[in-house]
């Protein structure tokens, strides 16, 4: 079965484009998110930098800013992931901007963005780095959302995946921790939101068919063929928003009104909003 997403273990996410329910309904908020900001912050442009966070297919967080008209930079530090990103996008007929960068400490260039975004990636890397580039690269907004450690099921996880701990900055996503990071990092930016967010009603897991067959392979023969007929949510056709799949997930939203203590508890991310100090 696939394990959690790094920037090591990345090709497995890339070999077929099945998608768990769970990371559909991560998207389809971020969507929410998104329409919210571009709309109350005028945004035009914007850079996803690291790539490397959510289990899934890298590079297809800001495919709905881009069916916006929104302009789209994706900035990576691996030639062959950023291939396999851009012909993915060319794939479903939508335009981005690809950079490659061999470190991001190194990483210049002479435009500014909107809003700079990340999700899930910051603890892969020396945050600091990549902090300092934010702080030059947006002129207006940064949108990051990191896992929250106060989630209910956060220790099971450590518990059943403590290899992927050893691979991340454990120390970052805890709040105190990453809210003084921001203020020493971000000198022109403020913190004007924090919030507990995505609560999808399952987990977020990517299965392809066979990993769903290799979980029954105890059971009778008949159920396994049964489980041959199913058919996985695709990457592609979830990203061109389709109307039904929308409608199923957007009655589940109402999760995300839950109250702020209880959000503490189940949410699967802490997002932070900063907008830029005025001069």
């Amino acid at each position: 079965m696939i394990k959690l997403i790094t920037p090591n273990n990345w090709k497995a996410y890339h070999v077929n484009s099945n998608e768990g329910i769970g990371t559909l309904y991560d998207r389809l908020f971020l969507e929410k998110v998104f329409d919210k900001v571009i709309k109350e912050y005028k945004i035009k442009s914007v850079v996803e930098l690291p790539v490397v966070g959510m289990n899934g297919f890298c590079g297809l967080n800001c495919v709905h800013l881009a069916k916006k008209g929104i302009k789209v930079t994706i900035v990576d530090n691996d030639k062959k992931r950023l291939e396999i990103i851009a012909k993915m996008w060319k794939k479903i007929k939508l335009n981005a901007e690809f950079i490659y960068t061999k470190e991001f400490s190194k990483f210049k260039t002479r435009k500014k963005y909107d809003l700079v975004f990340s999700l899930g990636s910051l603890w892969f890397y020396n945050e600091k780095i990549i902090l300092k580039k934010y702080n030059n690269l947006s002129n207006r907004l940064i949108l990051i959302l990191t896992h929250n450690p106060n989630q209910a099921i956060y220790g099971l996880w450590k518990k059943l995946e403590p290899s992927f701990f050893l691979k991340v900055n454990e120390s970052l996503i805890k709040e105190k921790n990453f809210e003084k990071v921001l203020r020493e990092e971000l000198t022109n930016f403020e913190l004007i939101k924090k919030e507990y967010v995505v609560n999808p009603p399952w987990p977020g897991i990517i299965l392809t068919k066979k990993d769903i067959i290799n979980l029954f392979r105890k059971k009778q023969e008949k159920k396994i063929n049964k489980i041959k007929k199913i058919v996985l949510p695709d990457y592609i056709n979830s990203y061109l928003s389709n109307p039904e799949l929308k409608k199923k997930f957007n009655k589940f939203m109402l999760l995300e009104k839950m109250p702020v203590f209880l959000k503490k508890k189940w949410s699967h991310l802490t997002l932070w909003l900063l907008i830029k100090k005025q001069n």
